[in-house]
């Protein structure tokens, strides 16, 4: 459904004040952002995966799937994150100079991030293991977890783009599932939602949290006033309103070029 409109600002950064800060503050900044832009999207994505009728139970099965394949992928993403930190934050010494800077929230967030993430936690288990990795060993401990009364489905067309490996893909959930949480799997599927959506948030948080400190610091010092530009985007739909689709109308793959096989528009 359309008929939203989303009020967007748009700041410009002066390029001088940039090239003018020190490198590995402004590696640190830009680095954060960037991981902030792909968390956020990669959230949008996992719900929109998700989101789909509870019926036929073949649209369950592949939005189930989809969404599990992207919670891999953001595991691994905020995995990812906390390298960047050590590195780019800590190890240079950012963090010397911007802690003192932050507010009282900022630190509470990065307390936050920072307890987790010293610790062992079912975000590093699942992008160890599952996001990046395909585990020989993991495989054969799903195979053997699976429940007696599961139907072992896969669901054929004549496009690549339209089959679904159903039976394999439950194979490897239920070995994350049992690496999470060892005989409890809707709990260990509760424990990566809600994983995901807090370390996520805090991420986008802190993201925001040290733009603050960088734009007053380098860019925009001493009060200096800030120039936005309105800019209205509209026709946007509600967030529960959007579907990432996994069955979709392809192209004829038969096509022949001179008598052979062509590779399918898309690759599938």
């Amino acid at each position: 459904m359309l008929g939203g409109m989303i009020e967007i600002n748009l700041l410009e950064l002066p390029q001088d004040r940039l090239l003018a800060m020190p490198e590995t503050e402004r590696v640190f900044l830009f680095g954060i952002a960037h991981i902030a832009n792909e968390v956020n999207m990669l959230q949008k994505l996992f719900f929109w995966a998700s989101n789909a009728p509870k019926q036929p139970e073949i649209l369950k099965e592949v939005h189930i799937s989809q969404a599990l394949m992207l919670a891999k992928i953001l595991a691994g993403k905020l995995h990812e994150f906390w390298k960047f930190m050590e590195k780019a934050y800590f190890k240079s010494r950012v963090s010397q100079l911007w802690e003192s800077k932050f507010d009282d929230e900022a630190k509470i967030i990065l307390k936050d991030i920072k307890g987790y993430f010293s610790n062992s936690n079912c975000l590093n288990d699942v992008r160890n293991d599952f996001a990046f990795h395909y585990s020989i060993e993991m495989m054969k401990c799903g195979f053997e977890k699976v429940k007696q009364e599961e139907r072992w489905k896969i669901y054929l067309s004549d496009t690549v783009g339209n089959s679904y490996y159903y039976a394999a893909d439950m194979v490897a959930h239920y070995a994350m599932l049992e690496k999470v949480s060892p005989g409890n799997h809707p709990k260990a599927i509760e424990k990566i939602l809600d994983e995901l959506n807090r370390i996520a948030y805090l991420v986008n948080e802190f993201a925001g949290q040290c733009w603050i400190v960088g734009v007053d610091l380098y860019l925009f010092p001493n009060d200096e006033k800030i120039h936005l530009v309105q800019q209205n985007v509209k026709d946007r739909p509600r967030m529960e309103d959007v579907e990432i689709p996994f069955f979709i109308q392809l192209p004829n793959k038969s096509l022949k070029r001179n008598g052979e096989k062509r590779i399918p528009p898309y690759g599938i």
